[in-house]
């Protein structure tokens, strides 16, 4: 199997027993393989400078080498479809197993095997690796992982057009009794294609728990807010990204600093949240409600 991950063709996969095949000594294989990063029993790969995403999508390929009639599936699926994850969403590789697999399925060394089998409608090929289509991935994500990022993937791939709003309300209201539908069930409530990154989706979530009135991208003037609170307050999330301009991070702070000082300058009251911020909520409800109390 050949497959990229963001435009990016991953290193091939060397297997142990194509090593021995090619009648290899046992040195030569041992030799071979030293350098390589082991990604599942017998199967290694060249993964100096790769993304964490990248590597899951070579544990993944290589679970689907040795493991027949699977596919790709929750979390696993999600970093094919180039989906917001986390780290801890990725020590696993997970797949499902096709209509054509018999026999109660078992996971294994690396990875999880799901229970319910993929009909054939439901599976795509992506460049060579069998995966659940994006609104299935969706659907599974939200049963399994945590409400809030269940909504980032689904504001992801919505954004990204993979799905749209009528297919997930749709296909959830048509959902079997399984763990985890209540969440899936009521994820078209809660999403957004809006938002432009999983710390915008969190950032919604926890305003809205707050029960604040909120708008999101509003323009004023020139410069487009994440989030508008009321009339006058600002609500903006600040990853990583958001500080790098060209490849230039001097000249990306430079211009938020203009762009803050600029909303300052028309009345309005401007909060930074960072990702440390949306991990204790509580503190953040108490630093936001506190700012609007003390705004005159």
């Amino acid at each position: 199997m050949r497959a990229q991950h963001g435009g990016v063709e991953l290193p091939a996969i060397v297997t142990r027993r194509d090593l021995e095949i090619r009648g290899l000594p046992p040195r030569a294989i041992r030799d071979t393989l030293r350098g390589l990063t082991r990604l599942a029993p017998g199967s290694y790969a060249g993964a100096s400078g790769l993304t964490r995403e990248q590597l899951h999508q070579l544990r993944t390929e290589a679970v689907l080498g040795r493991v027949h009639r699977v596919v790709a599936s929750h979390c696993s699926a999600a970093t094919i479809w180039a989906l917001p994850l986390l780290d801890a969403h990725m020590h696993t590789v997970h797949v499902s197993p096709t209509s054509q697999r018999v026999g109660r399925p078992k996971s294994g060394t690396g990875y999880r095997m799901h229970s319910l089998p993929v009909p054939a409608g439901r599976i795509r090929d992506i460049r060579g690796v069998r995966v659940t289509e994006p609104l299935l991935t969706v659907l599974d994500c939200a049963r399994l992982l945590d409400p809030d990022w269940g909504v980032a993937i689904a504001d992801a791939a919505l954004r990204a057009d993979l799905i749209t709003l009528d297919e997930l309300r749709t296909a959830a209201s048509q959902m079997p009794r399984q763990p985890g539908v209540a969440r899936a069930r009521r994820l078209h409530l809660d999403v957004s294609p809006l938002a432009e990154s999983p710390g915008e989706s969190l950032l919604r979530l926890r305003l809205q728990r707050m029960g604040l009135n909120v708008r999101e991208q509003v323009w004023i003037g020139s410069a487009r807010v994440d989030f508008l609170v009321g009339d006058r307050t600002v609500v903006e999330f600040d990853g990583r990204a958001k500080y790098t301009l060209h490849g230039d991070p001097a000249a990306a702070h430079w211009e938020e600093k203009r762009r803050h000082d600029g909303l300052v300058e028309r009345g309005y009251l401007v909060i930074h949240v960072t990702w440390a911020d949306l991990w204790d909520e509580r503190a953040l409800a108490r630093r936001i409600r506190g700012a609007l109390d003390r705004r005159p």
